[in-house]
């Protein structure tokens, strides 16, 4: 298992990435240098801005109806 740092940068690098490619835009960049909790929180902040500043109509439709 990975460092608590390198699991909160991972987990913030996969939601501003998979956020990006849905929408067609390119993912901010982070240095990955975190040493303090205020760190990991900041950028846990940063990646959830990022995440909520794309309206819900911007990512591609979805299926809604549960497969048999």
């Amino acid at each position: 298992m990975f460092p608590l740092t390198r699991q909160v940068q991972s987990a913030c690098d996969t939601a501003k990435r998979a956020t990006a490619r849905l929408v067609g835009a390119e993912p901010p960049r982070f240095e990955d240098n975190e040493a303090t909790f205020d760190e990991l929180h900041d950028r846990i902040r940063r990646t959830s801005a990022y995440v909520e500043s794309h309206a819900a109509e911007g990512f591609p439709e979805t299926r809604t109806e549960k497969s048999r």
